[in-house]
């Protein structure tokens, strides 16, 4: 009965995402996802198949009430608001190392 009860409980709805490439892998090399407590970006993805390429793809997830935040705004918004995040998770001493990637 409980799964029940908990399977009737489950939604999905909607998310987005936002995709950058970087031309420097600035996070450790065995990192490749991160659940974040971040109000927008709940997820990060570190994609290294691209790394053959000349890039490196992260990926942040939007989903629940972030999305309602997101939604609306500019799209050069948002990437500068997942960009910002990332400096914040991985710059030390001010050092932007998202931004400058």
């Amino acid at each position: 009965a409980p799964k029940r009860s908990a399977i009737r409980t489950m939604r999905m709805g909607a998310a987005g995402k936002v995709v950058c490439t970087f031309t420097t892998a600035f996070w450790p090399p065995a990192l490749h996802m991160l659940l974040t407590d971040h109000n927008i970006f709940t997820q990060i993805w570190m994609y290294g198949q691209a790394q053959d390429q000349g890039y490196h793809v992260v990926t942040g997830y939007i989903t629940g009430p972030g999305l309602a935040l997101a939604e609306g705004q500019l799209r050069a918004t948002v990437i500068r608001w997942f960009v910002e995040y990332l400096d914040l998770i991985f710059g030390w001493n001010g050092v932007q190392v998202a931004s400058d990637s």
